[in-house]
């Protein structure tokens, strides 16, 4: 029985690639939950805000309110 060698440029770049798609998949997802929510409208109307002011507009929770 013999043992494989791991190609280690190949293993990073395999690694890379599925960070990629992790990324992209939370990018994505992330971009559905501000649509559905309508934060990303309400951002679109107001001035520079806290984190607290742009939840208060959209009537989420702040993330002091998060536990």
């Amino acid at each position: 029985m013999t043992t494989a060698q791991i190609d280690q440029a190949k293993a990073e770049a395999f690694a890379g690639k599925m960070l990629g798609v992790l990324n992209d998949a939370c990018i994505a997802l992330l971009g559905s939950i501000g649509h559905q929510t309508g934060l990303f409208d309400k951002l679109a109307e107001l001035p520079p805000s806290t984190s607290a002011e742009i939840a208060a507009a959209a009537a989420l929770n702040a993330p002091s309110d998060w536990k």
